[in-house]
């Protein structure tokens, strides 16, 4: 996950665009949506809650 997110990290800085493994990308993703709550992930990504839900890492 680290990686993953320090290579966004690196490439936005340089102006590049996202460049991410596949696999880097849906494991950060999992890791990342299974921090939330699920019913508020789920009402967030469909439009159907006004919860402040992210970051749900800082």
């Amino acid at each position: 996950m680290e990686a993953t997110v320090h290579l966004l990290d690196l490439q936005r800085a340089l102006g590049r665009p996202p460049n991410v493994p596949p696999d880097g990308l849906a494991h950060t993703t999992g890791l990342l949506a299974g921090m939330a709550s699920p019913v508020d992930f789920i009402e967030a990504a469909t439009g159907r809650s006004s919860v402040q839900l992210f970051p749900v890492l800082t």
